[in-house]
């Protein structure tokens, strides 16, 4: 135990630094403590520890001034833990957490906290390293529960999941752990599943990754991926050595597409978008109706205008948008790139998520644009692979073949590069939201800061490619401009409101007397 002398106490100019009063000097084994008892060190009670609270969401930490390096952390979430930090032989200062502090069965109260400090600090002065013999401890337990590939499996998406395995210091979205879960199921378990972890070569994995690749070139490639993110986190973990996928080349040829449908391809689409009655779908040797919900057809057309991600189109919040503004804010947890991004509308496009929002029933509690349930239940957004299956439906009822959802924002940006629009491949970089290629000082500005960068281009950019969608999908009517919807609208409902406006001024006409032709 550290003794203290009374005018060290009372003056207060003992830091726990090499500056120590002489009468205190030979009294003290300062060898293995750390310069950490701040000056506002005080000496801790239990009514103080059950009292303390943090403030503005931010970490909390109060030292004890009668045992040095004895913490008491409060986080955010209101959770108090003892930590003692120490120098280690090593020269480091690693913190070890001794237990939770309160008034809950199992917490330490403050003269138990100072004892196991104390049994800490015993430990150091004996060559010990409290910390590391607790870090080797769980590896040695993790490592007996990880004993197959399956068992890695399971650990490394836990630990994405959670957040305590971030492999480019950002945790991984949910969509992203979905899909790998997927790959995993399909395509590594059925084969690789029952090895054990340690016992896995490349001998082994090469010939899997074959056989895939001559089915799915790129869930080869994948599958290679996602076994090395898993053995890295294994090295992580100190669980192996080394990478047994290191060395181990990609066998899928991946060929990126270059699909871009044609104007015949976009009208055909549009129109079956905006009236599916009467086509129909080969299924299972027989043809059957095609039934696309109206929301999915609006869904599906913005996709085309906006020329953002399905996901992004399909999860669509009424929060993210500012109709007034012609403006639509993908936050950046929703963003592919983790990046915010703001998406001008064009007439076109606003048109229709109004339409979209005039589905949504009285009394919908549901934040979603286009919802999965229609009753007054909440509910989420629909998925984006629903989209992607009603559009194939539509390329199947109309005859347009190799074709995707993701081919529509390829198609819009090749005619924006193209000599129709002429827009600068920049501006198609913003308004895709694609990685900026430029480095330096002008990334961490337009990363950090412009979030609205080029937005005036975008917008320019957008509305002149709604106007060539128009032109193609209405080849005999003017372009649209500023929020003129009857130009938007399908011919058979256009029809019907100009012949209700005409019958309703000739009746005007005829009780005023007036002999006027419509």
């Amino acid at each position: 135990m550290i003794e203290f002398c009374a005018p060290m106490c009372s003056t207060g100019l003992h830091r726990y630094t090499d500056d120590l009063c002489p009468t205190c000097a030979p009294r003290t084994d300062h060898a293995n403590e750390v310069s950490m008892s701040s000056p506002k060190a005080r000496i801790l009670t239990d009514r103080m520890v059950l009292n303390a609270r943090s403030e503005d969401g931010k970490r909390l930490e109060l030292s004890d001034a009668r045992c040095p390096g004895l913490c008491l952390r409060v986080g955010s979430s209101g959770a108090k833990t003892w930590v003692i930090r120490y120098r280690s032989i090593g020269g480091g200062q690693p913190r070890l957490t001794l237990g939770s502090a309160g008034e809950a069965a199992g917490d330490l109260s403050v003269a138990e906290a100072r004892d196991k400090a104390s049994e800490v600090k015993r430990q150091v002065r004996e060559g010990s390293d409290p910390a590391l013999e607790k870090r080797r401890a769980a590896i040695a337990e993790q490592a007996s529960t990880i004993r197959t590939v399956d068992d890695l499996a399971a650990a490394y998406f836990e630990a994405c999941e959670t957040g305590t395995y971030r492999a480019r210091r950002k945790a991984k979205k949910p969509a992203t752990l979905k899909a790998e879960r997927s790959l995993y199921r399909y395509r590594v378990q059925p084969n690789l599943g029952k090895f054990g972890m340690r016992d896995l070569t490349r001998s082994d994995i090469r010939p899997i990754l074959q056989a895939i690749a001559k089915v799915a070139p790129y869930q080869s490639n994948a599958a290679r991926a996602l076994l090395r993110a898993m053995y890295n986190y294994a090295m992580y973990e100190d669980l192996i050595d080394r990478n047994p996928i290191h060395g181990v080349l990609a066998f899928g040829e991946e060929n990126p597409r270059d699909r871009v449908l044609s104007d015949d391809e976009v009208r055909s689409m549009w129109r079956a978008l905006e009236d599916p009655q009467g086509l129909t779908v080969r299924e299972g040797g027989k043809e059957r109706p095609l039934w696309v919900g109206e929301a999915a057809r609006i869904a599906l057309r913005l996709s085309l205008l906006t020329l953002q991600r399905r996901g992004e189109v399909a999860g669509m919040l009424k929060s993210e948008l500012r109709l007034d503004e012609a403006t639509w804010i993908i936050g950046k947890e929703r963003a592919k790139n983790g990046r915010a991004h703001v998406v001008p509308l064009s007439p076109m496009a606003v048109h229709l998520i109004r339409q979209a929002l005039a589905l949504h029933p009285d009394g919908l509690e549901c934040e979603a644009v286009f919802p999965t349930r229609w009753d007054k239940l909440a509910s989420g957004p629909i998925a984006g692979e629903a989209l992607t299956h009603a559009l194939g439906d539509i390329y199947s009822a109309v005859g347009i073949k190799n074709a995707n959802l993701h081919d529509l924002r390829r198609t819009g940006a090749t005619a924006m590069a193209s000599e129709r629009l002429k827009v600068p491949p920049v501006v198609i970089s913003r308004i895709l939201n694609h990685q900026l290629d430029a480095g330096g000082g002008s990334m961490v500005t337009f990363r950090h800061y412009a979030i609205y960068d080029y937005a005036q281009e975008k917008r320019e950019a957008l509305e002149r490619w709604s106007k060539l969608v128009h032109s193609i999908i209405r080849p005999a009517q003017a372009q649209p401009v500023g929020g003129n919807a009857d130009l938007l609208m399908p011919k058979r409902t256009l029809r019907a409101r100009v012949g209700t406006a005409r019958a309703a001024a000739r009746l005007q006409a005829k009780r005023s007397g007036a002999g006027v032709r419509i």
